[in-house]
């Protein structure tokens, strides 16, 4: 019985060796900053990379996942999401696993990474900042940690200002019948990362009639309204309206003066719309 005994104990140590896996985490990249414009028609995308070295004498497979305390995966309020592109991943209670191949002795593998974030969250201009990890285990012996690193990555949400006339571009053109109609709209559609202001300038500041030069019967005043506000525009005045950051649509509406004494023709000035930043 003793001489059985000692037979085991030495087979059990025997196999220990090959579970004895030892890696690290040589480095965790980003190519460059991730510049996110929240109205863009895609989503932000960034390719990140992580690599990992097998430092012991055994060929090993290793498990990466991004540890609890670096979840959410936010830049302020904007969600982002980590996913594998050559090895598998999956989400779990820990955000993202990825199990790599096998990795001989002294030798690494590099997993390229992608990071992604939906179009469409509503975010100010500035630069931002997310600290991320990775902790690194033996796939052999998933509850024994390995290695750990951690990264700074930066998101960049530019100034954006841009405004269209919805249905209609960059230009519309209002024709009105005093017979029947003196009063058109158009809505403007305004997408900033900041708050804005509009600028409204006319070319004439009245309705001048075709062909003739301003006059008392050539020219026609109107009233310019934008959700409230009111201006009889001016040749050469600028009129300043605030809005605030993100998406938004505001009516333009125009609605013109007397029309008594005045002689037929065809009547037009021409406004002109643009936006940008209130600083």
């Amino acid at each position: 019985m003793r001489t059985a005994f000692m037979l085991v104990l030495a087979m059990f140590c025997g196999l220990a060796p090959s579970l004895a896996c030892t890696g690290k985490i040589d480095a965790l990249s980003a190519r460059r900053t991730l510049v996110y414009n929240p109205f863009s028609a895609l989503d932000g995308h960034q390719q990140l990379s992580i690599q990992v070295q097998n430092t012991g004498t055994e060929s090993c497979a290793y498990r990466l996942w991004i540890p609890d305390r670096y979840l959410p995966l936010q830049f302020g309020n904007i969600d982002f999401t980590i996913s594998g592109q050559r090895a598998p991943a999956a989400a779990d209670s820990s955000g993202l696993t990825i199990q790599t191949p096998i990795v001989a002795p002294g030798q690494s593998i590099k997993l390229p990474l992608r990071l992604s974030v939906a179009r469409g969250q509503q975010s100010l201009a500035g630069k931002l900042t997310k600290k991320i990890g990775f902790a690194l285990a033996a796939e052999q012996a998933r509850t024994t940690l390995l290695d750990q690193t951690e990264v700074d990555i930066h998101c960049v949400v530019p100034p954006v200002f841009e405004i269209n006339v919805a249905g209609s571009g960059l230009r519309a053109t209002l024709e009105i019948d005093d017979l029947k109609l003196r009063s058109k709209a158009v809505v403007l559609q305004m997408r900033s990362t900041q708050n804005h202001r509009l600028e409204i300038q006319a070319e004439n500041g009245a309705l001048i009639r075709e062909g003739s030069p301003p006059g008392d019967t050539t020219s026609i005043p109107y009233v310019v309204t934008i959700d409230g506000q009111s201006s009889q525009l001016k040749k050469g005045a600028i009129w300043r309206v605030n809005g605030p950051a993100g998406e938004s649509s505001r009516r333009l509406n125009v609605t013109i003066g007397d029309t008594a004494d005045k002689l037929a023709g065809f009547y037009k000035d021409v406004i002109t719309v643009h936006i940008a930043s209130d600083l």
